[in-house]
């Protein structure tokens, strides 16, 4: 799963998207789920809103925290089936962590830059589509983010299923880094630079 991400170079992101925001945007170093964070949808034209990092279903009053969908059986539920179908997203991010026991490492394209998750939203909320794990992340954690690329922003955001279905595949990640960092980034309290410090430690599991 994708349990914490980084949007670190706020600075790029209408241009990577383009798309239209009406807002500023502060760094982020450890996006927590429950937490606003910006996404990229399609309205009469392409914004990026601020929803909530967990899909929340209204007729629930508690509903299980829905941060990550596994692209493998969105289509067997009706809930995901019917997002992936009428609402989907791109949300903004330059990293994403994992962990090895209690080590995040931050994964991350060298050189640093933003990219885009493939997600699904519902009510202002929204969940992460994951999959098979990139040969990067696979000694970590067995999947990974998926990833669109640019040239595909536009199909995802409005393409029909089947093309937007075809988007997804495993994430190769190359250009990437995996950096053990600090355990600072455990507490969603804390979002700031020394997140994604180096941990020479968890280099030596």
């Amino acid at each position: 799963m994708c349990g914490r991400y980084t949007l670190t170079k706020q600075e790029g992101v209408v241009e990577e998207m383009q798309a239209a925001m009406a807002f500023e945007l502060a760094p982020r170093f450890n996006v927590a789920p429950t937490q606003q964070a910006p996404v990229v949808i399609q309205r009469e034209r392409r914004t990026i809103e601020m929803f909530r990092w967990g899909l929340l279903p209204k007729s629930q009053k508690k509903p299980p925290l829905m941060i990550n969908v596994r692209s493998e059986g969105m289509m067997d539920r009706p809930l995901f089936r019917d997002s992936f179908r009428e609402r989907r997203c791109l949300v903004p991010a330059d990293g994403f962590f994992e962990w090895k026991a209690k080590h995040p490492v931050w994964f991350h394209p060298t050189p640093r830059r933003v990219f885009a998750f493939a997600g699904i939203w519902l009510h202002e909320s929204f969940a992460i589509l994951t999959g098979p794990p990139s040969p990067l992340v696979a000694p970590i954690h067995d999947r990974t983010p998926v990833i669109i690329d640019p040239e595909d922003y536009a199909t995802w955001l409005t393409g029909d299923a089947d093309a937007a279905r075809a988007l997804i595949h495993r994430q190769p990640l190359d250009g990437w880094a995996a950096d053990f960092v600090s355990q600072r980034v455990n507490s969603a309290a804390n979002d700031d630079p020394a997140c994604i410090a180096p941990d020479p430690q968890g280099a030596l599991l």
